[in-house]
């Protein structure tokens, strides 16, 4: 009760200070053990097992009715935890940069070149389950994806694999098939990246921090889920193919630039484009085979 009081008492503000509100509790209790003490010396009963089985007694008392009060305050005026800020790290160095999300005051994409073209195999047939984009280079842009991308989950895992977001994108997970799930993002080598629920009932936002390249994604929910593949890029360039093995890449810089198409864990191929400002250039690339 007196830390609720501690945590108001600046000007009607809500105040996190643990220090504080450990002396409030210390503070609320020590005198307990020396009333009793009192008040058995005054009776003439005073015992080791009358003092402890006293202390017993008035600590559940005291956080019996404790608690009721809370819960009468907490249910007119709110929990103070709903408006505690967040504490300030104690160091002001800036985090890393590969956590940092990229800054930009123009949420735009850039008008540009358009890439679009073909992935096959080494048999000439469509490619439905590989990546295409612009290997990075200082004319890329390195903003996130400004708009919400949708990922849903169901029971034969994410509905569009392999998937390709940039980091920072908000994603909205979404079940599918009103069931509980998990995101679990894994590199190639088996290190756990990421692991977002979906819930069954509303989309949940999140985003992809400093995690960049191929994530094998599985539910620790329903073992039996099929796995799938999602393609983190530091830059709006890219783009997963569709069933025909088509893909099309807008808003690119002008000059030469490599275009990479890959499928997870497997050879990926290279082809070199020269553009020009609001260009349609069309281009194949062949995966050899694995």
């Amino acid at each position: 009760m007196v830390g609720f009081f501690l945590l108001t008492r600046r000007d009607g503000e809500v105040r996190w200070n643990p220090l504080e509100l450990w002396d409030a509790i210390l503070w609320s209790y020590l005198p307990l053990p020396l009333l009793i003490l009192l008040f058995l010396y005054l009776g003439r009963r005073l015992s080791w097992p009358n003092l402890l089985l006293g202390n017993v007694e008035l600590l559940l008392a005291k956080f019996t009715v404790t608690f009721l009060m809370m819960t009468v305050i907490w249910a007119v005026a709110g929990p103070p935890g709903d408006k505690l800020p967040r504490r300030e790290p104690s160091s002001n160095r800036p985090p890393p940069s590969h956590l940092t999300p990229p800054s930009s005051s123009d949420t735009t994409r850039r008008v540009g070149a358009t890439v679009q073209g073909r992935v096959v195999d080494a048999t000439g047939q469509p490619v439905t389950d590989a990546a295409v984009w612009l290997v990075r280079d200082e004319d890329a842009d390195p903003r996130p994806d400004p708009t919400v991308r949708v990922l849903e989950v169901g029971e034969n895992g994410l509905t569009s694999s392999p998937a390709v977001v940039t980091a920072w994108q908000e994603l909205s997970l979404r079940s599918r098939d009103g069931q509980l799930h998990t995101l679990q993002g894994r590199t190639p080598e088996g290190r756990v990246v990421f692991n977002f629920p979906v819930l069954p009932s509303e989309p949940e936002l999140r985003s992809i921090r400093g995690a960049r390249g191929w994530h094998r994604l599985s539910c620790t929910v329903h073992a039996d889920e099929p796995e799938s593949w999602l393609l983190v890029l530091d830059h709006l360039h890219g783009t997963a193919v569709d069933a025909a093995g088509r893909f099309e890449l807008t808003g690119l810089p002008g000059g030469r630039h490599w275009l990479r198409a890959e499928r997870p864990e497997a050879p990926h191929s290279r082809v070199e484009v020269q553009l020009q400002a609001d260009d349609v250039a069309t281009v194949a690339l062949a995966l050899p085979a694995p």
